[in-house]
């Protein structure tokens, strides 16, 4: 299990307890009033599905007090606030001290995400750490995440990316796709491929400090996920030999693509002089004629978000290369 951001461990006696400091989330009102989606226990407790690392979880929410649901508006939004728990051994999710607070419009970034997914009718987690904070979307096929400093005023990190089919029934996550999409500063799309992991990207040109045109810069990073969509193509030898992915973007009559190679953990923990060198040569090596009979592509047309929650899924193809 990933767990981002700095936590409070504790030992218990059948499990590990991960506690976030105080967290947020953000979801659709009707997810508390449907009597399909909420068990009312007891008079303090409300449990909810929700969508956590793209598998639908059942997350219990502790109030400090009773809440009034019933003034709710089923097409609204309703922010919660408190203390986050993430237990395993058995895995489950749910708050504790909650209370109804309202949605944090308020300030930089923060309002600007806030504001773009609460219109886009995506839930989202808000988890605060000692450096700032960690804001997730909350859906079943795709992520979208931000890390912005503790006084919001610059987004540190951005990046959308899909999740895969979970791999096992009791899995509590869903994997992630070889490559996600960053926000960066070194072209005029704002966004840049990469192969998918959290602790890179650090440098200043993936940072973005806040203003109002750096808002139209986000916006226009953000349309890739939610209104156009992408390609990938993983290249693999065999079954399982992926040595390289590319991602396609269509906007209009432009086409670009991005190609990224596939490096292992370790590479990426501890790079050495050379290794550029050896893994050039090593996606030479795969592409080459000799490994054409063994070769193949596996092709995923991702659609946009808004296209998705109309009921459309990824479409994966696997292609033989000649």
């Amino acid at each position: 299990m990933r767990v981002y951001g700095s936590c409070l461990v504790k030992a218990r006696k059948f499990g590990i307890v991960f506690e976030e400091k105080y967290t947020f989330i953000i979801v659709m009102a009707q997810l508390l009033v449907n009597t399909n989606k909420i068990q009312l226990v007891g008079g303090q407790l409300i449990a909810v599905h929700l969508f956590h690392y793209g598998v639908n979880h059942t997350v219990n929410i502790y109030f400090k007090d009773q809440p009034n649901l019933h003034e709710l508006l089923p097409d609204s939004f309703i922010c919660i606030g408190g203390d986050f728990i993430k237990e395993t051994k058995p895995y489950k999710i749910y708050f504790q001290q909650a209370t109804i607070i309202p949605i944090p419009y308020k300030t930089y970034w923060e309002n600007f995400l806030v504001s773009y997914l609460v219109a886009s009718n995506v839930p989202i987690l808000i988890e605060e750490y000692p450096q700032g904070f960690l804001l997730s979307s909350c859906l079943e096929d795709y992520y979208i995440r931000c890390d912005i400093s503790k006084d919001k005023t610059t987004a540190k990190k951005i990046e959308f990316g899909r999740f895969m089919p979970i791999e096992k029934p009791d899995d509590k996550s869903k994997p992630s796709s070889w490559i996600k999409g960053v926000f960066t500063n070194s072209n005029e799309w704002y966004i840049k491929f990469l192969q998918t992991s959290w602790d890179g990207e650090n440098s200043r040109k993936y940072q973005l400090d806040y203003s109002k045109d750096n808002e139209e810069k986000l916006k226009k990073f953000l349309q890739v996920p939610f209104e156009y969509g992408w390609t990938e193509l993983d290249y693999r030898l065999g079954e399982d030999g992926f040595y390289k992915s590319c991602a396609v973007v269509t906007i209009g009559e432009i086409t670009k693509q991005w190609q990224v190679t596939l490096i292992t953990e370790t590479e990426q923990a501890i790079p050495f002089v050379g290794d550029r060198l050896s893994q050039k040569l090593r996606v030479m090596s795969a592409d080459s004629s000799k490994n054409n009979y063994r070769r193949y592509i596996d092709k995923t047309e991702v659609k946009p978000i808004c296209f998705k929650k109309k009921g459309c899924r990824a479409h994966q193809t696997r292609i033989q290369a000649c």
